[in-house]
């Protein structure tokens, strides 16, 4: 309850009061006006208020969203340069690994046809200046080629290639694990290289570990041979993409 001033005595009554208790003045009429008008203004500056909330509520909302919106390009330019970096280091790691591959298999390829010279020409003493050293003894060919190919294997020539293809498996298997997570949209080129590089591996069997006859072992050799050519013929053409430069 409010108090009031009677208009006609001016002493403080309640706003609720139908005449004074003072004077007897009837004022009602009076009173309810005054109780409206309070109630009116107090309803406007109600409803002001509420706007003003609401108004900065939406300006709030609408910073927030516009700060959001930032923060989700912001994200998404940082996620494009992340993928566009990803990419290109598989790109670069896929060169790599691929020539590593083809040098091992160059190097797989001398051992082995030094291999296949020896006892070919061992059987048929034929003679080489690049087997002489290992198909004769004293200039004379051996009788049994088991003695030249032994004379090989101990060779220093033979030790470096065991060496140097050793190297090529463990840095080629390292580098195709790392790249085995690689962008979705290098699978195939992935899934080619891993078949050049499984390939490799095997073709390296005929240099570290010749076994068999020579027809057998020759047979291998140039089954495996061509099996890697067919890989790598597979895997130039994205040599190719990734290095419009590759080929020339």
């Amino acid at each position: 309850m409010a108090m009031i001033k009677c208009p006609e005595c001016n002493n403080d009554i309640s706003d609720t009061a139908k005449k004074c208790v003072h004077c007897g003045y009837k004022f009602k009429k009076e009173i309810n006006k005054k109780l409206t008008k309070t109630i009116i203004i107090s309803v406007i500056s109600l409803i002001v208020i509420i706007a003003s909330i609401v108004t900065i509520i939406l300006i709030v909302n609408k910073g927030n969203e516009q700060r959001r919106k930032r923060e989700e390009e912001k994200a998404e330019m940082q996620r494009i340069k992340d993928e566009e970096k990803r990419e290109k280091e598989y790109r670069d790691d896929f060169y790599n690994l691929a020539y590593d591959i083809l040098s091992g298999a160059a190097e797989v390829e001398k051992c082995g046809n030094l291999i296949r010279n020896v006892w070919y020409n061992t059987i048929w003493e034929e003679d080489d200046s690049e087997t002489d050293m290992y198909t004769k003894n004293n200039g004379v060919f051996y009788d049994d080629f088991n003695d030249a190919l032994g004379v090989l294997f101990a060779s220093e020539t033979y030790k470096e290639y065991v060496k140097n293809i050793n190297k090529y498996k463990t840095d080629t298997g390292s580098a195709i694990l790392k790249l085995s997570d690689h962008p979705t949209k290098y699978d195939d080129s992935y899934n080619d290289l891993k078949e050049f590089y499984d390939d490799f591996i095997s073709f390296s069997n005929s240099c570290l570990n010749p076994i068999g006859s020579y027809n057998t072992y020759s047979s291998n050799f140039t089954s495996s041979d061509n099996q890697i050519i067919s890989s790598y013929d597979k895997v130039k053409p994205y040599l190719d993409e990734f290095f419009p430069n590759f080929s020339n």
